[in-house]
């Protein structure tokens, strides 16, 4: 094995690195699973991705844990002393090529998710942590999970929750992570949801759909819309329908054609999506949804949505006022 220390390592700058990288292979994975010209230096990081996710997921949860107890002690800077494989320079040798790639193709402007500043972070987190404390029943399915952040939230606020996600190696390391912690309340799991599991055996009714399967009490698709109707071309009642189907409360950031990350996904491609705007979610949400909150998300155009299917009259608490930051 091979001891590494790392000295002063900036504790901030490390967790906006890890929330930019966990976006960018979401967003690679997505490019990767079309396939077509475009796909091949987001399929090699990708690939690459999962490699070093089996082989370093040891050290790297370890530096995870220590970048996170720095953070939450108020701390700037961290030492860092871990043991990893000592094919390690040679594993990161061979990576450097690809990502001067994929540095190259996130400067085109095709793709480039951004953090949030630390206090809208803080506002972010107690904002959806009320919207998901406020829908009735105990069963919460996150679509488009990563890594699990906001399924953690969820389930503080006392779901029970299945993490989805179409990206493998965030669904694993979701699973390590969870094991970690020695927490029983969230289930990663691998599911493309413009082609989810469909009934399979004798008759194809053997064993049951997805849709068939569904029970959540309340689902969260949190930057995901934006994915489905753009990159998968799904209308947004379609969109709704099936939120509706799956579940009576729906918690959903809706993220317009102004946000950066739209235009990006716009870029390449023909605007063929007039519909897509905030009133054309509102007018598709009202045909199924009563609309419970709808609240602005600061120093963004996104807007946070907790709606209740229509004819479900089962009662939501009231919203707690947010806490001193």
């Amino acid at each position: 094995m091979l001891q590494v220390t790392i000295l002063d390592f900036p504790v901030r700058l490390g967790l906006r690195a890890r929330l930019h990288r966990e976006s960018l292979l979401r967003e690679f994975a997505i490019i990767a699973s079309h396939g077509g010209e475009h796909a091949d230096v987001p399929k090699r990081l990708v690939e690459i991705s999962h490699i070093h996710e089996e082989r370093y997921i040891a050290s790297n949860q370890e530096a995870d844990d220590a970048i996170d107890a720095a953070a939450a002690r108020g701390d700037h800077y961290v030492r860092m002393d871990l043991e990893t494989l000592e094919a390690l320079p040679a594993d990161t040798s061979d990576t450097i090529s690809v990502l001067l790639e994929v540095y190259e193709y996130c400067g085109r402007g095709e793709m480039l998710t951004l953090s949030p500043p630390p206090d809208i972070g803080l506002f972010w987190v107690w904002l959806l942590g009320e919207f998901v404390r406020q829908a009735p029943g105990t069963h919460a399915w996150d679509f488009g999970a990563n890594t699990g952040r906001y399924s953690r939230i969820a389930a503080d606020a006392g779901k029970r929750v299945l993490a989805w996600d179409i990206d493998p190696a965030a669904a694993e390391r979701n699973y390590r992570a969870v094991r970690s912690e020695g927490r029983t309340d969230i289930l990663p799991l691998i599911l493309d949801l413009a082609n989810p599991s469909p009934g399979i055996g004798w008759g194809g009714r053997e064993r049951r759909s997805l849709l068939e399967r569904a029970n959540p009490d309340v689902v969260l698709a949190l930057a995901l819309i934006h994915h489905l109707a753009i990159s998968r071309n799904v209308p947004l009642p379609m969109l709704v329908d099936l939120l509706a189907t799956l579940a009576p409360h729906a918690v959903v950031e809706f993220v317009p054609k102004e946000d950066p990350m739209v235009r990006r996904l716009l870029a390449t491609r023909r605007d063929v999506f007039p519909g897509y705007s905030l009133d054309g979610f509102r007018a598709a949400a009202g045909a199924r949804f009563d609309v419970l909150s709808e609240s602005p998300i600061e120093d963004s155009p996104r807007v946070l949505f907790l709606l209740r299917r229509r004819g479900d009259r089962r009662r939501t608490d009231r919203r707690r006022e947010m806490p001193e930051v």
